[in-house]
C-alpha cells in the first residue's frame, strides 16, 4: 500500500491523552479547523482509493461512493489499521484526566490506533460521509458548535436540521477498534441505518 497521511496542521493537532483535541477547540478555532477539513475532503478520497488500489488484491477498487464499494473497503480497512502500545507518560497523561474515579476504571489504557490508522480513520469517514450526501442530496456538511455536552461538539459533521447528525470520524475510529479487538464490522448494515435515519429526517429538514 502507498499512503500519504493527512497533514493536519499543527494548531489543530491536538492531544488526545492529555484531553486536548477537537472537544476544546475555542469557537474561532473550531470554525477554522472546520473550513481547512471542508478544503482537503475532496483530495482525501482522491488518496483513499490510491491507497486501495496500491494493495494487492484491490487494484480495481473505485471510490465511486457506490453502497457496492463498501464491503471491499471494510475488507481492505480491517486489513490494514494498527495499534501501538501506549507509553508510560501517555498512559499518565490519559489517567490524570480521571483523577479521584482511575480506581474504578477495569481496563487502563494499554494501546491506540496508529498515526496512519488515524489518518486512514478520517479518510474512510469523509468517504462514508460523502456517500450519505449523496444518496441523500438533504444532508450537508455543518458543525455542532454550541452543544458544549455533545460528543460531536467542534467536529465536522454531516447534518440535516437539528435532527440529524452524524459524525463520520468517530464512526471509522469505532470500526478500526472493534477490528483491532477481533469483533466484525458490518458496514452495509452501519449505513442502511444511517441512511434510513437521514430518509426518515428528509421532510422536517432545516438547513442550519
Amino acid at each position: 500500500m502507498k499512503y500519504k497521511k493527512i497533514n493536519i496542521p499543527n494548531e489543530f493537532a491536538g492531544n488526545f491523552f492529555s484531553g486536548d483535541y477537537i472537544n476544546n477547540f475555542d469557537r474561532e478555532t473550531a470554525k477554522q479547523y472546520f473550513r481547512w477539513y471542508m478544503s482537503v475532503k475532496n483530495e482525501r478520497i482522491v488518496e483513499l482509493e490510491r491507497a486501495v488500489q496500491t494493495t494487492k488484491g484491490y487494484e480495481n477498487w473505485k471510490a465511486d461512493l457506490s453502497i457496492e464499494s463498501l464491503d471491499k473497503l471494510q475488507k481492505w480497512f480491517e486489513n490494514v489499521v494498527d495499534k501501538r502500545s501506549v507509553t508510560e507518560d501517555e498512559k499518565k497523561q490519559y489517567m490524570s484526566q480521571f483523577s479521584g474515579v482511575w480506581e474504578v476504571i477495569e481496563d487502563p489504557i494499554e494501546w491506540t490506533i496508529t498515526e496512519e490508522t488515524k489518518s486512514l480513520c478520517h479518510d474512510v469517514g469523509i468517504y462514508f460521509a460523502e456517500m450519505l450526501i449523496k444518496m441523500n442530496p438533504h444532508l450537508h456538511w455543518g458543525q455542532d458548535v454550541k452543544s458544549k455536552r455533545s460528543v460531536d461538539f467542534n467536529y465536522p459533521i454531516v447534518i440535516s436540521g437539528k435532527k440529524f447528525q452524524f459524525n463520520s470520524f468517530t464512526i471509522a475510529h469505532v470500526s478500526a477498534l472493534k477490528a483491532l479487538k477481533g469483533k466484525q464490522n458490518d458496514w452495509q448494515n452501519l449505513y442502511k441505518y444511517w441512511d434510513d435515519w437521514a430518509k426518515e429526517n428528509k421532510d422536517n429538514s432545516t438547513l442550519v
